[in-house]
């Protein structure tokens, strides 16, 4: 069974890692030919696994991975999260930092009419 391409496939989490085992373990007494070709099958199975990961590695990392490593796409980041940070004062914080204009403003206007009276 051939393993799914996915953006998880090379993380610390171990998602879409294989789980194959680098040594072969027997339960029982085996002759030592048999031992031999058991390690000899493991260690065509991990290279196998081996090229497969280079091939997924590579996959993982055209196009728009490729273009996020560079210092053009490093700059852009930095735009983004400016602008992100602008949107997010006008779209949350607006509301609120009206209300306190609103409530200084009466206030100053309270003392305002105190001294005209």
């Amino acid at each position: 069974m051939k393993s799914k391409k996915s953006a998880f496939a090379n993380t610390s989490t171990g998602y879409g890692r294989h789980k194959h085992s680098g040594k072969g373990h027997s339960h029982g007494q085996g002759h030592s030919s048999n031992k031999d070709k058991a390690e000899t099958k493991t260690k065509q199975r991990d290279q196998k696994d081996q090229n497969e990961q280079k091939e997924e590695d590579k996959d993982l990392n055209s196009g728009f991975g490729d273009y996020l490593r560079t210092p053009e796409a490093f700059e852009m980041m930095k735009l983004f999260v400016f602008a992100n940070t602008i949107m997010l004062i006008v779209t949350m914080a607006w509301p609120h930092i009206k209300e306190q204009f609103y409530m200084i403003n009466q206030w100053l206007e309270s003392f305002r009419e105190a001294q005209q009276q």
